[in-house]
């Protein structure tokens, strides 16, 4: 291995700091010590490079052209320094795993699933937290993170894990009696069933989308029950006590085994779909790769009733 010849890592923290917010006083104030130490270890970065890297003017710095071309390549050997301690440190807590899913994406789909994971996993903790909660890269510690949304996630990695699309779905029961689902215009007869829990997030699709995109006039698309949560939703449809606006990327089981039917044709494009989403660090390690095949394959075996 070559010797590599390198200034200290504390002076080089102090001019990258510096350099971004051109101040000593700001990057004092984000290193936690005193412009006067951020000065000092400049000074001794400037010598040990024989160097001029800020010109100093009486309220301001300014970066000198070697300070200008020095600056993008340290921060880059930042991110990849902080990049590769992330990863070590992810590999020694490798056997657990913690995940974020939303609620309902973990109650209908993930739950009665993972199982079959943690039996091929056994010696892995597995740890879900269900919540809505925009992912904080800063103050969260997952591994795999799963969000309804578009696929902008500032600071954090994104693939796209399954489209979504929208459509109602009731019990069986609901197929026969006085007012068969055979015909929309029936769902007047019909409890709506609403799922609220994507409404702040901007990503709703509401049964007046479903009734307009489908030409079904005499049908009031606010009157049934309003949910905040998915799976109480499906509950209710499978009990046969109304009808619901399911998420062909989660109930393929439900439609496959017959809890569920899928009365109409029209699919209404979902205004987010399922993405997974990894904090620097996480995407390689061999846990979270696990994790994330297990999860496309179980993903496809819903393919019969909704494309991957």
């Amino acid at each position: 291995m070559s010797s590599r010849s390198l200034p200290s890592l504390n002076a080089l923290r102090a001019f990258e700091a510096a350099a971004r917010h051109e101040s000593f006083a700001k990057a004092a104030a984000e290193l936690y010590v005193t412009p006067a130490a951020i000065s000092q270890q400049v000074k001794a970065l400037e010598n040990w490079l024989d160097v001029t890297l800020f010109e100093r003017h009486a309220r301001r710095l300014s970066l000198t052209p070697a300070g200008r071309a020095y600056l993008p390549r340290l921060t880059e050997a930042f991110d990849l320094l902080s990049e590769a301690t992330d990863y070590v440190r992810r590999a020694g807590q490798a056997r657990v795993l913690n995940v974020s899913v939303p609620p309902g994406f973990a109650a209908v789909w993930l739950a009665p699933r993972l199982w079959s994971f943690a039996t091929e996993h056994p010696d892995l903790d597995i740890r879900i937290a269900a919540t809505v909660r925009p992912a904080d890269i800063k103050q969260d510690n997952f591994d795999v993170i799963i969000r309804y949304g578009r696929g902008n996630y500032p600071g954090l990695t994104s693939e796209l894990l399954r489209r979504d699309g929208l459509t109602p779905v009731c019990s069986p029961l609901l197929m026969e009696g006085e007012h068969p689902l055979t015909d929309p215009r029936n769902l007047r007869y019909h409890t709506l069933l609403h799922n609220e829990s994507t409404a702040l997030a901007g990503f709703h699709v509401t049964w007046q989308d479903w009734l307009d995109a489908a030409g079904v006039e005499g049908v009031d698309g606010q009157r049934g029950l309003h949910f905040s949560d998915m799976q109480l939703v499906m509950q209710e449809a499978i009990a046969g006590r109304g009808v619901g606006l399911g998420h062909m990327a989660l109930i393929g089981e439900h439609l496959r085994s017959g809890r569920l039917v899928k009365p109409f044709d029209l699919v209404l494009a979902g205004r987010g779909d399922y993405y997974l989403v990894f904090p620097p660090g996480s995407r390689q390690q061999p846990t979270v790769i696990a994790f994330v095949e297990w999860l496309r394959a179980e993903m496809a075996k819903d393919t019969e009733f909704w494309p991957a």
